[in-house]
């Protein structure tokens, strides 16, 4: 690749690492270079010095990828792999916000030290187990789903290692790999909540995590131990258990920590978390008074509680199956163990001594329940057990210091062992081992360390990621293999670093950790001897490659690492590979009585019994000798054999790589620094996968994607045709493109269906794709240039010839226009002269014509003044006398009809004192009279009919003049107009005889009086049959007479006594006048007005017998058959509207307001005694139906202001109290009968539950349906039934949002759900029977509750979005609602900060945050019968005397048998 200006690269840099640059000048005589920095500096180089193989790192200068290229998702898509190539795209995807990148099966993952949680969500988990991996992001939850799948597919055993050095975020990643794993099982099985044993396995993460987890100074939650988490699975690949496998916990961190350091959080949550009663128990106080805890001077992590942390953890182990009991003894051991710590050991010349009563002492062997003396003694000595006899010596200082801390670290270690076992038989006490049928393995286990000072510790760590790279390497070179194979391209072997001979420098027979094991064994093993044997064997070929001693000191040794030189201390080595406590030790914590302790041994000698067992079996499957000589275990032979195991694990599964990249050593969001992510990618392995892949084809395009973009580098007339032709061979378009641009063959291979680059042959096409581009472009403008000048002159051209033309025009259009000026001035000037004279001429006729007009009007005005006098003195004198002529015949008429009215009234009363005397009214001659009356009346009925049928016949005729004139010389004519005459004078006579036969009839109702009064002073059988017989007889009398008033009116009738008709007018009732024809004058009352007055003005009269009798038994219609006009309906209104119209005919003002208050009153003692019940919705809207109709009879007839203003006001008031009592009654019913709380918003002890929600809806539209069916019977108007369902949803909005306030607890989304169904199932319900109610602003809290309780509250932001919605809730509803809302399992908890915001809010604003509670105040409803802008027309007709029918004569099946007083009234009418 040459080198030449504009050329994009990478140059070292100490501070950045590599920097970009740009060659801005080459002399090629000399090969020097001039390098541009980014940062505005310029070097220069000698090309010559640059060594480039193949693309790959160089240590001078490396070559930098296109910007398309540079952000890529896949690492090895990159043209040229590089180191900086590799550390520059990584960097801008985290500055984008993508902490997740590709390196082939590898996902780099860098911590951004801030929360993402947007990027962990169940929205997140449904895309990535759902969608295609190429169609999203990187992420963790694509490698999770990747392995699922795989086991799904193939039914292979799975493996997730998650590396990285402390603080990269391994323990984060591995939980939301777990979290992954649980929340999908949710997702393939459909249900909204895990199963226990997910919640189990999700449980161990803060267990684990508070057992094996501290404080360092690269990260606040170091693991300090690695884990192995298996998930097994059955066929249905539903997860079943789990099992935890750990590797070296760091027991040192027990008894020492560095500066700014801390213990495990275990003990740390102790001593916040507990109880000051359980502290007291257990002797414990501040964490700055133990030793283990205060050496760190670290004794918070900021933004951690370890009170709630705590908390958290015991939860965690109750969920395990580790109850309260239990974990009240493993406090007590960790408490023994901090006691442990500060057990005082004095130092002498020589040795150590502790003192029997020190208090430390004393307290921790009661807390574990063991023999303080024989404790404090093996403190300060040891034993040496000969074949012979025991030799006891004394210990020094240093030497009892490393004891005490020794037997620490054996009980805190058998405590985590132990726990880890509980851990794993809980897990899976239900397995069935036979249903297991795949695994999938999360290894969450501590990356390359290297430190200044590296210990025994640091040691294992590093070779554990020796193995796991020398793992890594295989796959990697296995996968880029199989590629090639598959793809079937021509390959050679890809060679790359092995690290084979570092691992067997320390794990061969005479590997590192054999001759450590072996000077452990020895008793006066130490760490300076042992370091001579390493130099004496390692330092020589050819080990010397990977071992070196160092220049200076006898207690370091250097082994190359894959990543890096390291340098051990050795001091510690041996201590810490013994890793033993003194017999003498173990023998006085056998003897505890703390049970809980002995278990923790019982369960530390299983596991020892377990691996030596496991040792045995193997030799006795090794070739050779099958005899063993019993060893003690060390550490370093146990971790090289759960090593060697999970090696063996690994290897039988198919695995999948997670590397957690540092960013910055600050643990500041969002900080990326160059040099520190440049060493964990050397670490991590990924420059090596990078190698691998440079060492082949890196890049890879497949064909589709290759000639999309670089179709152009060839000539148009070689791919025009494949582009536009589908059946064309795509592959000979692809030959061609790489045959024009690339000579060498060797720079690629073509798959079968990819091709594959060699490094950097990306960056090449790209670079002719660009200069393709740009001569294009070149050419584009050329054409666009030329065309746009071609132009410009062209308009230039057009606007001269067109500047030209408007200049000639201009000079012809003013000379014109001067022409045109001077022919207008001499016309101007003629016109003005004739107009002056014109407006002499109109002046002087104007004046004329005025003068004559004043003189004309003054002459008329005299004239018809004289006129309008003569007018009115004639019809002043004309009113005058007619007043006093109407005035006399008034008095006249008045004084003739009271005298009437008293003659007629002495004579009844004569003949009712004669009829009292008769004792047998059945046998007397009225009765038989009465029988010789009514057929009679029937004779003259049906003749009377007939006439009335002829009468209309010769009516019509005689409207035909043509018919008249043919007739009057017909002989016939002649004859029936004799007989007309005849039957004429015929109907005179008997009109004759029914004028004494109504007053015979009027003797007879007397006496039929005075006979029912007489009536009752007889037994009661002879009473009752004689009063039905009478009233059978009355009934039957009543209707002749009728009969008869109806004969009055008839055509012939009238004809006949036209002349004598102002004497002989009839009347039924009080003044309901009998209609007859239009033509006709209608039959007055017989009665005068005196005695109409007396009739309505008497106290027990109408009044009584309307109120008492009539309104309160009235049967109310409840059937559409009983309903069968409107005229049934409103029958009671009617009766009152009559009587009223009455009452103002005669003038009596004040008799008419006495009446109509005592029937409103009565009308609203009717509402206010209904039942509540059913019946209450019929009966209610019946009686508010007629006093509505009584309500607009008196708006639309009554004319006196006065009489109008008070009838109106008491009528209103009446009506507004009616319908208010009404609806309380109403709103009772559907409290407490029909439940309407619970129906929308079920009860406090069902809240979410699905089941008889929608029957307890259909009853409340059952309700509604009732109030409409009834509404509609009655003639209620439409607008007054659709206020009445809105007020009583408005009701039910303030019930039910002060129910859900006060009575319920637990509130969560489902019940929303719930109730924002109901509410659309009741606008559903509306809305199709066109009901004008609008429930969103009548039920607005209700339906916002609902909405709110389904939104997500997490964040302010959610609160803001919720108060947009929820504008009618006030801050101390929407604190309540979150109070007592509890979340799913799969929900976030409520953000603290929405409800401290909440609080804020409602304590700054006292007294305008709002009430909890909605008024329930029945007097605040409106009402919708009384308003002024109603228009009673559209009630009712305008009544007056011509129209109103007689209540009296309506055929009513409901009404009730009249008592006697009614039925003398009425045949006295």
């Amino acid at each position: 690749m040459t080198f030449d200006i504009g050329t994009r690269c990478w140059f070292p840099s100490k501070e950045y690492g590599w920097i970009g640059a740009e060659i801005v000048k080459v002399d090629t005589a000399t090969s020097e270079a001039t390098l541009k920095l980014e940062n505005g500096e310029e070097v220069a180089i000698n090309l010559n010095e640059v060594r480039e193989t193949k693309g790959t790192t160089t240590p001078n200068l490396a070559l930098r990828n296109p910007p398309i290229l540079e952000a890529t998702e896949d690492l090895t898509s990159l043209s040229y792999l590089n180191e900086p190539a590799v550390l520059h795209a990584i960097k801008k995807r985290f500055a984008n916000k993508n902490i997740y990148t590709y390196s082939g099966i590898v996902l780099i993952a860098t911590n951004p030290f801030a929360k993402v949680d947007e990027l962990y969500g169940v929205d997140k988990i449904r895309d990535y187990s759902t969608k295609r991996k190429e169609d999203l992001q990187p992420h963790l939850f694509a490698i999770a789903d990747a392995a699922y799948k795989q086991m799904q597919k193939n039914g292979e055993n799975q493996t997730i290692i998650v590396s990285g050095e402390s603080g990269a975020g391994k323990t984060v990643s591995a939980k939301y790999i777990m979290r992954y794993y649980a929340s999908v099982q949710d997702e393939t099985t459909h249900s909204h909540e895990m199963s226990e044993i997910e919640h189990k396995i999700l449980a161990t993460n803060p267990i684990m995590e508070a057992f094996g987890n501290a404080k360092t100074t690269r990260n606040d939650n170091s693991s300090r131990f690695g884990k192995y988490l298996s998930i097994s699975f059955n066929k249905d690949n539903k997860i079943l258990g789990a099992q935890i496998k750990t590797y070296l916990l760091e027991r040192s961190r027990l008894v020492f920590q560095p500066t700014q350091e801390r213990n495990y959080h275990i003990f740390y949550q102790l001593l916040q978390g507990l109880t000051p009663e359980q502290k007291t128990s257990l002797h414990l106080s501040s964490p700055e008074e133990y030793f283990y805890m205060n050496q760190g001077d670290a004794m918070t992590i900021p933004d951690v509680d370890d009170k709630e942390e705590f908390n958290i953890t015991t939860n965690a182990l109750e969920m395990i199956g580790i109850n309260k009991y239990v974990q009240n003894h493993l406090f007590q051991i960790l408490s023994g163990i901090l006691h442990i710590g500060n057990i005082e050991i004095k130092k002498t010349r020589n040795d150590a001594s502790v003192s029997s009563s020190d208090e430390n002492l004393t307290i921790a062997c009661d807390l574990l329940g063991i023999d303080s003396f024989n404790f404090a003694k093996w403190i300060t000595k040891k034993q040496i057990i000969t074949r012979s006899e025991k030799i006891v010596s004394n210990l020094n200082y240093n030497q009892a210091i490393v004891v005490r801390d020794s037997v620490a670290k054996f009980i805190y270690s058998a405590l985590f062992d132990w726990l880890v076992e509980t851990i794993n038989c809980k897990l899976n006490e239900t397995v069935d081992e036979e249903a297991i049928n795949s695994f999938i393995g999360v290894l969450d286990i501590y990356g390359f360390e290297h430190f200044e000072k590296n210990s025994f510790e640091q040691f294992c760590i590093n070779y554990a990621n020796e193995k796991l790279q020398q793992e890594f390497n295989q796959q990697v070179f296995k996968l880029e293999q199989e590629e090639y194979i598959r793809e079937e391209i021509e390959w050679s072997f890809i060679e790359f670093n092995d690290n084979q001979p570092c691992i067997d420098l320390i794990e061969n027979r005479l590997g590192i950790l054999s001759l450590l094991d072996e000077e452990s064994r020895l008793p006066a093993g130490s760490d300076e001897s042992w370091t001579q044997k390493l130099y004496q064997t390692f330092d020589k070929e050819p080990t010397n490659k990977v071992f070196n001693k160092p220049r200076f000191g006898q207690t370091k040794f250097i082994v190359s690492h894959y990543a890096n030189d390291v340098s051990y201390d050795v001091e510690g080595f041996i201590e810490k590979n013994r890793d033993t406590v003194p017999d003498t030790h173990l023998e006085v914590l056998k003897a505890s009585t703390n049970k809980t302790l002995i278990s923790l041994l019982d369960n530390l000698e299983k596991i020892h019994e377990a691996m030596e067992a496991k040792k045995q079996e193997e030799m006795v499957h090794k070739p050779g000798s099958r005899r063993m000589v019993q060893k003690k275990s060390t550490l370093g032979s146990l971790f090289k054999g759960s090593l060697t195991e999970l090696m063996s694990t690994i290897n039988s599964t198919t695995v999948h790589y997670i590397r957690c990249i540092k960013p910055n050593p600050d643990k500041e969001a969002w900080k990326f620094e160059n040099l520190m992510v440049l060493s964990q990618l050397r670490a991590c392995g990924v420059l090596e996968t990078i190698k691998i892949s440079c060492a082949g084809f890196p890049s890879r395009w497949t064909f589709d994607e290759f000639i999309q973009r670089y179709y152009f580098l060839v000539p148009a007339t070689t791919w025009n045709q494949y582009l536009h032709d589908e059946n064309s061979d795509i592959l000979e378009l692809v030959k061609n493109i790489l045959d024009v641009t690339i000579e060498d063959k060797d720079k690629y291979q073509i798959g079968k269906t990819k091709i594959f680059f060699r490094a950097g042959m990306l960056a090449f096409l790209e670079k002719l794709r660009s200069a393709e581009l740009a001569r294009i472009a070149i050419k584009i403008q050329k054409k666009i240039r030329g065309r746009y000048y071609r132009l410009q002159y062209l308009a230039t051209v057009e606007s001269i010839r067109c500047t030209q033309r408007y200049v000639r025009g201009e000079v012809i259009r003013k000379r014109l226009e001067y022409e045109f000026q001077e022919r207008a001035a001499i016309i101007i000037q003629s016109i003005i002269r004739s107009k002056n004279v014109e407006r002499y001429w109109v002046d002087v006729q104007k004046s004329t014509v005025l003068l004559q007009s004043h003189l004309r009007r003054l002459l008329a005005q005299k004239f018809v003044n004289n006129e309008q006098r003569k007018r009115a003195s004639t019809l002043i004198q004309s009113n005058v006398r007619g007043f006093f002529q109407r005035s006399y015949y008034i008095r006249t008429k008045q004084s003739v009809i009271a005298v009437q009215s008293h003659i007629r009234r002495k004579m009844v009363q004569a003949e009712f004192a004669k009829l009292k005397e008769s004792m047998s009214f059945a046998n007397s001659d009225e009765a038989r009279l009465v029988v010789e009356f009514v057929d009679f009346i029937k004779e003259i009925g049906n003749n009377i009919k007939q006439n009335k049928i002829n009468y209309d016949v010769v009516k019509t005729l005689e409207k035909s003049d043509d018919f008249i004139n043919n007739l009057s010389d017909d002989s016939i004519y002649q004859d029936l107009e004799t007989e007309f005459n005849r039957i004429t004078e015929l109907l005179r006579k008997n009109y004759s005889e029914i004028k004494s036969l109504r007053k015979y009839h009027i003797q007879w109702q007397n006496k039929v009086k005075s006979q029912l009064k007489l009536l009752h002073t007889k037994d009661v059988h002879n009473k009752n049959e004689n009063m039905n017989s009478l009233y059978e007889k009355v009934k039957y009398l009543s209707t002749e007479l009728e009969l008869i008033a109806s004969l009055e009116n008839t055509s012939a009738f009238q004809a006949s006594t036209r002349d004598d008709a102002s004497s002989n007018k009839s009347a039924i009732g009080l003044g309901i006048f009998s209609k007859g024809d239009d033509t006709h004058t209608p039959v007055e009352n017989q009665y005068s007005n005196s005695e109409v007055k007396s009739l309505l003005t008497s106290s027990k009269g109408i009044n009584i017998e309307i109120n008492n009798d009539f309104l309160k038994s009235y049967n109310i219609p409840k059937t559409s058959t009983e309903v069968d006009n409107k005229t049934n309906i409103l029958y009671p209104a009617q009766i009152i509207n009559f009587v009223s119209q009455r009452y103002m005919n005669n003038d009596l003002f004040d008799d008419l307001l006495v009446f109509i208050k005592g029937s409103m009153e009565t009308v609203l003692k009717n509402v206010s005694q209904l039942p509540d019940d059913k019946s209450l919705i019929g009966d209610g809207l019946f009686w508010l139906s007629n006093a509505f109709e009584i309500y607009s009879y008196i708006r639309t007839n009554i004319s006196n202001h006065d009489l109008y203003q008070q009838s109106n006001d008491l009528v209103g008031a009446t009506l507004i109290n009616m319908f208010n009592t009404w609806m309380k009654k109403m709103i009772s019913f559907i409290r407490y009968d029909i439940n309407i709380s619970n129906i929308l918003i079920g009860s406090p002890s069902n809240i979410g539950k699905d089941g008889e929600n929608d029957k307890k809806v259909t009853h409340l539209l059952v309700f509604f349906y009732e109030i409409m069916k009834f509404a509609e019977l009655y003639r209620i108007e439409h607008d007054i039934t659709h206020k009445i369902i809105g007020n009583i949803l408005a009701f039910a909005n303030a019930l039910c949002v002060n129910d859900l306030c006060i009575k319920f607890y637990g509130l969560n989304w489902k019940l929303g759900y719930q109730i924002n169904k109901n509410i659309k199932v009741l606008d559903e319900w509306l809305l199709k029977h066109d009901i004008a109610v609008d429930p969103r602003e009548d039920m607005v809290q209700l339906r916002q509750i609902s909405t709110f309780l389904q939104l997500r509250m997490n964040r302010m932001s959610d609160l803001e979005i919720a108060q947009e919605f929820c504008y009618r809730l006030n801050p101390v509803q929407l604190q309540t609602i979150l109070k007592k809302y509890k979340p799913s399992n799969t929900e976030p908890e409520v953000s603290p900060e929405i409800t401290n915001f909440l609080a804020n809010m409602i304590k700054k604003n006292k007294g305008q945050a709002g009430s909890l509670t909605l008024k329930m105040e029945l007097h605040n409803f409106s009402n919708p019968i009384v308003d002024e802008t109603y228009n009673p027309v559209r009630r009712i007709r305008v009544i007056d005397n011509s129209t109103v029918q007689d209540p009296t004569t309506v055929s009513h099946s409901s009404y009730t048998l009249p008592t006697v007083d009614q039925i003398v009234h009425i045949m006295s009418s």
